[in-house]
Order: C-alpha cells, then sequence, then structure tokens
C-alpha cells in the first residue's frame, strides 16, 4: 500500500532505554537536557567551548519511533523527550487556553516537548510527527467520543515558568512485547 494512501495503523519501534539528563553551565547559566543510552547517566563535569556543563539531575526514560503496519513507513521520534499537560502557568499560556477550550469538546490537548536544538533554542516536532503521534494516542482511546491533540511545545507561554506536568504511561510499552 502506498504511504501518501495509507490509513496509518502506528506502532511503538526502535525502543531505546535511557536517561534525560540535564546539566547546566556554571559560567553562564545555560540549562541543557539530552538523551543517554548508557546504563547509568553521565555525571562527569566537562567543558565544550566556553561552557563548563555539570550534571543537575536525570530521570529514566524510553526513545521509540512509530511504525505504520499496513505500509511499513516510520516515523523517527528522536528529538522527542516527552509529552506534557499544562497545569496553568500563567492566564495568557497559549496551550492552557486551547486546553480550557478544548476539554468542552471531550478533548485532552497535550504539549511534545522536545530536546533543545543544537544553537539553544526550542526543539519542536514538524507536522508529520505530530500527525503520527497524535494519530497513535487516539487509536488507542477506549473512552467513546474522547480525542486527544497533541501540540508543539512551543505553544508554552514560557519554557521558563512553564509547571506542566510530564505524563507517564506505564503500559505504553508493552504491546510491543505482546506481538
Amino acid at each position: 500500500m502506498a504511504e501518501d494512501t495509507c490509513k496509518h495503523t502506528w506502532k511503538i519501534t526502535d525502543t531505546r532505554d535511557g536517561f534525560i539528563v540535564a546539566e547546566k553551565c556554571f559560567h553562564c547559566s545555560q540549562v541543557r537536557e539530552y538523551f543517554a543510552s548508557e546504563r547509568t547517566p553521565p555525571k562527569e563535569e566537562y567543558r565544550e567551548g566556553p561552557h563548563y556543563y555539570n550534571y543537575m539531575t536525570s530521570a529514566q526514560t524510553i526513545q521509540f519511533n512509530l511504525r505504520c503496519d499496513k505500509c511499513g513507513k516510520v516515523v523517527a521520534l528522536r528529538n522527542l523527550m516527552a509529552i506534557m499537560q499544562c497545569e496553568h502557568c500563567t492566564e495568557d499560556c497559549p496551550l492552557h487556553l486551547i486546553s480550557r477550550t478544548a476539554e468542552e469538546q471531550k478533548m485532552w490537548v497535550f504539549g511534545a516537548l522536545c530536546y533543545a536544538a543544537p544553537d539553544g533554542s526550542e526543539g519542536t516536532l514538524d507536522l508529520e510527527q505530530l500527525l503520527a503521534l497524535n494519530e497513535f494516542f487516539n487509536a488507542r482511546l477506549k473512552s467513546p467520543g474522547k480525542k486527544i491533540l497533541i501540540l508543539p511545545s512551543a505553544f508554552r507561554a514560557s519554557a521558563s515558568d512553564c509547571k506542566a506536568i510530564i505524563l507517564t504511561d506505564v503500559g505504553l510499552l508493552p504491546e510491543e512485547d505482546e506481538e
């Protein structure tokens, strides 16, 4: 079946266990996060250009891609760090306003939080990645009339003031083991 006409059935594939590692430059206070696939998170201090990075914290995570069972198309999600739910950090937060509006339509709105781009700007997913994530999570819903909408985290009013909850889904991966 051609990818462009396929009504995709997404499954998780290419899983990698690891850690989200957060570091901070003690010279300029720049904070960055990245995925580390080591068995334990790296905690060494190091210098990179003008920056002197120190370990701040880490959390266990997985990385995955989505693959369509019908046409074989793979959508890489290596820059996706987490899915977050807005917790109303400011009155003018666009993600919160969209969430409040969507609640009346039985729609849950989440943000796709990505690792920062190499230049330090906020990372994001492209349209293909967002569509695949939305299709994947909506296909898993069992409540009639409910919908999920995953938007780029750039819809937040401010990354530094954001009080979002990072979602965890204990049942996210076992589906792959059941096949």
